[in-house]
């Protein structure tokens, strides 16, 4: 049989405390970087968008003009 003393005890509460704010700690962690992930791939998409329209009126003003040269990349 084990006996549990008051010292074990409060050892063994301390021991789950600490376990509660880690868990505690990890989860609002884990929910930050979902919320970085969703800026981040927010800003992506904006900046592909920005490139595909600014494709779009480069490759327009190329046919318009076509004594242009290519821009590098295009």
């Amino acid at each position: 049989m084990v006996s549990y003393d008051a010292g074990r005890i409060a050892n063994l509460q301390a021991l789950l405390d600490d376990f509660t704010s880690l868990a505690a700690r990890h989860r609002a962690a884990q929910k930050a970087a979902s919320r970085a992930t969703a800026v981040r791939d927010a800003a992506v998409l904006e900046v592909r968008v920005a490139l595909r329209q600014i494709k779009v009126e480069v490759n327009a003003l190329l046919r318009r003009f076509p004594h242009l040269s290519v821009p590098t990349g295009f």
